[in-house]
């Protein structure tokens, strides 16, 4: 006799090794960026800020900026920051980065900033612009594979950062309170139908948000996948800055 059920959880467990290998991955691309030139030859470019995900670095972002680079769009700039950062800390710390980048004089004409995280970098960015909403012109955020409403795996990693990830906890009430929302930014929340660090899934889609889900892949591989690379160079534009979501 058939079991729909368990037969449905087989592609999930079959995703383990695929999640586990593209983390490592991403670990290796930051290790070779700590230990080259290559991330700091890279920072330069349009108001593009990308903003990396837990346990690794600013490598792992090193195909995504390629890409855009590639695409005509610069490779932006990144920001580094420790995985066990408090949130206030880190937004400060990002805060400051803009600073500098916007003190460089590289905007154009009614051009704005672009901001892109991954996972917990995409928390930090909203933490940022809860606690600094007019500081710097943002346009569009980028959330990708981010835990907006908290994931239940955070219970299996005991941290003071990965506690406030837990659906339901006071730092997520609010950092998802309306009324601390920056006005006129465009966020699109982009995640895989087969990410098994973020759970449950919805918790992905920022209420108010453009969602787009990527059939097949996982949580890493949203800053490996080409077609991710390019849904975001679609939405901008190498001269002017934005395109309409």
């Amino acid at each position: 006799m058939e079991n729909p059920r368990g037969l449905a959880l087989l592609p999930e467990v079959y995703d383990i090794p695929w999640e586990f290998g593209s983390g490592l991955f991403l670990m290796g691309l930051s290790w070779l960026g700590s230990k080259t030139a290559c991330t700091k030859r890279l920072s330069v470019g349009r108001p593009v800020v990308y903003l990396h995900g837990t346990a690794v670095k600013a490598g792992s972002l090193a195909p995504m900026r390629l890409y855009m680079a590639a695409q005509g769009h610069g490779a932006g700039h990144v920001f580094e920051f420790e995985s066990s950062s408090d949130f206030d800390g880190a937004a400060q710390g990002l805060a400051d980065k803009l600073d500098r980048i916007v003190g460089q004089g590289i905007l154009g004409a009614d051009e704005q900033l672009t901001l892109i995280g991954h996972s917990l970098g995409g928390l930090i960015i909203r933490r940022y612009l809860q606690l600094h909403p007019a500081r710097h012109p943002v346009g569009q955020v980028f959330l990708l594979a981010t835990p907006n409403y908290g994931t239940h795996l955070a219970h299996y990693f005991p941290t003071e950062v990965t506690q406030r990830m837990l659906p339901g906890s006071a730092f997520l009430a609010e950092l998802n309170d309306g009324c601390h929302r920056a006005d006129g930014i465009r966020y699109v929340s982009m995640y895989g139908d087969r990410d098994l660090l973020v759970l449950p899934r919805e918790s992905m889609h920022l209420e108010g948000s453009r969602q787009m889900v990527f059939t097949g892949l996982g949580h890493n591989k949203m800053v490996l996948a080409p077609v991710v690379m390019a849904a975001i160079a679609a939405r901008l534009d190498p001269n002017a800055g934005l395109v309409p979501a």
